[in-house]
């Protein structure tokens, strides 16, 4: 837990510095607008990576598990599979719809 902390800052702090841009992070370089497929993919990685981080008990699985095996990350719901491939999905049918009609979705 410690370690993704102390790497969010090291994040946090490069962009505010600049050190780390985040220009056309939402958007395409040279437009103002962001793109909605690029929000929904930002918002549900991030969404999916924290509440599987802490309902999934990720932080808090034990060291040794009680059959003496090695800990192993907890397994990954079907559904937040699911809403992961809807986003990426998302985002690369944007991509292609803005590269080949480009000027019809301006």
């Amino acid at each position: 837990m410690a370690w993704l902390a102390v790497m969010a800052l090291f994040v946090i702090s490069g962009v505010l510095k600049g050190a780390i841009r985040s220009k056309g992070l939402l958007g395409r370089t040279g437009s103002s607008r962001p793109d909605p497929e690029r929000v929904v993919l930002l918002f549900a990685t991030f969404g999916v990576a924290l509440h599987y981080t802490i309902t999934s008990m990720t932080l808090t699985n034990d060291q040794l598990r009680m059959d003496g095996k090695s800990p192993s990350m907890p397994d990954v719901p079907v559904e937040i599979l699911l809403l992961l491939f809807g986003a990426q999905s998302s985002f690369v049918v944007g991509k292609i719809l803005r590269r080949y009609l480009g000027g019809i979705l301006k």
